[in-house]
């Protein structure tokens, strides 16, 4: 699992993968590795980046990478250890965010981050919606190495008690807080004024909910072509 945070998605993997399996969590932040181990001791976690991934080639049947994707420095050679670390057949599972505007929530918040707290931690949130291309992902899929590559999108329902909590949440914990971007008491008011009066439309007796289309993308390890020697 990479990016693990606080090892949700691991937690769910390892409902699956029975007794004898094995479940790795990778983070590179060791906050977030702490947490993890605290919630799920059986599980090993790793400190590491996924540029240089810290284990043996072919180690893995799978590797699931769950909203970490868009956020890797270099990309390509991020999808080349993933390659490297999984057995012939082994398979990958990535999930990425659509484009912004798909997200009403977020695309709120970025506006209202670059009115009250700074352009770039409006061009950072916009970051984690920046891959989410079908087209794109696929060429550096294959690029990579990898084949059989299906792509579907889909849609889900982001759910908060309230706007003030959905804000409070990504500027405290969620995207930017796992950045380190810091944001003043009084920059954070004048947010949640500017969000809750923009989610409006997505206020139910239930809380907030609005939707937010994302890429699910599952493809095999594939055999790299070795270059031809002339």
């Amino acid at each position: 699992m990479w990016p693990c945070g606080t090892g949700v998605v691991a937690r769910h993997v390892t409902r699956h993968v029975g007794p004898e399996g094995r479940v790795v969590g990778l983070d590179v932040h060791p906050n977030m590795l702490a947490m993890a181990r605290r919630m799920a001791p059986a599980i090993e976690w790793r400190e590491g980046t996924a540029i240089e991934l810290p284990f043996v080639a072919q180690e893995f049947n799978a590797v699931v990478c769950q909203q970490g994707f868009q956020f890797f420095t270099h990309q390509p050679q991020a999808l080349r250890e993933m390659h490297r670390v999984l057995i012939p057949e082994g398979r990958l599972a990535l999930a990425l965010w659509c484009p912004i505007d798909t997200s009403p929530g977020h695309y709120d918040l970025v506006q209202g981050l670059a009115r009250h707290v700074s352009t770039e931690a409006a061009t950072l949130m916009s970051k984690a919606f920046g891959l989410g291309e079908a087209e794109a992902i696929s060429a550096l899929l294959e690029e990579a190495g990898f084949r059989a590559i299906h792509v579907r999108q889909e849609e889900r329902m982001a759910r908060f008690p309230s706007p003030d909590d959905f804000t409070k949440v990504v500027v405290r914990a969620a995207v930017l807080g796992r950045m380190g971007v810091k944001v003043s008491d009084d920059a954070l008011k004048a947010l949640i004024v500017d969000v809750k009066a923009a989610l409006q439309p997505y206020v139910y007796t239930d809380g907030c909910i609005f939707p937010m289309q994302a890429l699910r993308t599952r493809t095999k390890r594939g055999h790299r072509a070795l270059p031809s020697m002339q």
